[in-house]
């Protein structure tokens, strides 16, 4: 298990905004497999984000 230990283990608020899910998406893009994070962050993208989209 690879994750880089900002919050992983956390999900992020269901209230946050796509722009706020897209940057956690880009700093946790590296964990793998996906943490909890990373997870609630998709779940708040359109549905053709996969765990290993990369946003920029």
């Amino acid at each position: 298990m690879s994750w880089i230990n900002d919050h992983c283990e956390t999900k992020p608020p269901v209230t946050m905004s796509e722009t706020r899910a897209r940057g956690i998406l880009a700093i946790h893009a590296s964990c793998d497999p996906p943490c909890p994070r990373k997870l609630g962050a998709l779940a708040k993208l359109p549905i053709h984000a996969t765990p290993n989209t990369v946003i920029r």
